[in-house]
């Protein structure tokens, strides 16, 4: 919760010179996992097509929306002053960006930051290939 601190600062030219007053907000602990799944926050008009037995099937598989985390920005001090240490992933491997200084990490401590930034990535990438373009050389298709 906000709290107030008065504070008055005594100097030997003036009894009190200097009424300042600071402001702090402690933000609760989120935890974050390492997968999410964006499907419940989506509007239901996700296209769907009648099944031979007149059940409704989803023409979009179970895993399109589905994301892997591989980065996290944490941050240490305060609002005026800190310091950014980044985690990365890389294949199944966490490593912790401090500065000049790389280590690996856990799975575990990655999970235990306090997050300031978070990076996913879609888990299943899909291409879809178009209607085969034209050969410039040849001119527009009639």
């Amino acid at each position: 919760m906000f709290g107030m601190t008065w504070e008055a600062v005594l100097s030997d030219n003036c009894p009190i010179r200097v009424v300042y007053v600071t402001t702090t907000h402690t933000y609760p602990l989120h935890r974050f996992d390492e997968y999410l799944d964006l499907r419940p926050y989506l509007a239901h008009t996700v296209s769907t097509s009648q099944a031979e037995d007149g059940t409704q099937a989803s023409s979009i598989p179970d895993d399109a929306f589905d994301y892997t985390l591989f980065g996290v920005v944490t941050h240490i001090g305060t609002m005026q002053q800190g310091h950014y240490i980044a985690y990365v992933k890389q294949q199944d491997q966490w490593y912790k960006c401090d500065d000049a200084t790389i280590t690996m990490a856990s799975r575990a401590e990655v999970l235990s930051t306090q997050a300031y930034l978070l990076f996913y990535i879609k888990s299943r990438l899909e291409y879809h290939t178009t209607e085969t373009m034209a050969d410039p050389d040849e001119g527009p298709s009639t």
